[in-house]
């Protein structure tokens, strides 16, 4: 049953509060870098395993590992800053790198040939100086120049 008001009288409106839903609290760094890294991996399908062999097969070359993953350079750089994991497959690439250039780097005098200058050696000497990551970007970056060629 509904109940009539006399004429001319206005009905009160009802205010109604809107109660605010409590604020979620604030992420942490850590929990904000986790989520940037997932959105990442998303973004560009990479996971650190793939990222660390695309950086050891272009001998922790950026730029080069960048184009093959489909990303800019400086996108990588910030995912691997962000990725322990892949800082450290970089200086592991960048250190055989060193490796094998310091091995035609070494001084080579060779009075009976008459040879004083830089030691060239063949790549199974050059195997047996290397450690086995270093055998393996060697192996590759041998495979790469015949591919190549």
């Amino acid at each position: 049953m509904a109940i009539e008001l006399p004429p001319g009288h206005k009905r009160p409106k009802i205010k109604f509060k809107r109660v605010a839903k409590p604020k979620p609290p604030p992420k942490t760094p850590e929990e904000r870098a986790a989520e940037h890294l997932a959105k990442t991996e998303k973004r560009y399908g990479i996971t650190p395993n793939v990222v660390n062999a695309v950086i050891m097969a272009e001998h922790g070359l950026l730029t080069n590992a960048a184009a093959k993953l489909n990303m800019t350079r400086h996108s990588l750089v910030n995912y691997i800053d962000k990725n322990p994991v892949c800082l450290e497959a970089l200086e592991q690439a960048r250190a055989v790198m060193g490796d094998v250039a310091e091995l035609s780097d070494e001084p080579h005098h060779d009075p009976a040939e008459g040879v004083v200058g830089r030691l060239v050696t063949a790549t199974a000497d050059a195997l047996t100086r290397l450690g086995p990551l270093e055998q393996c970007v060697l192996n590759a970056a041998i495979t790469a120049r015949k591919v190549s060629v």
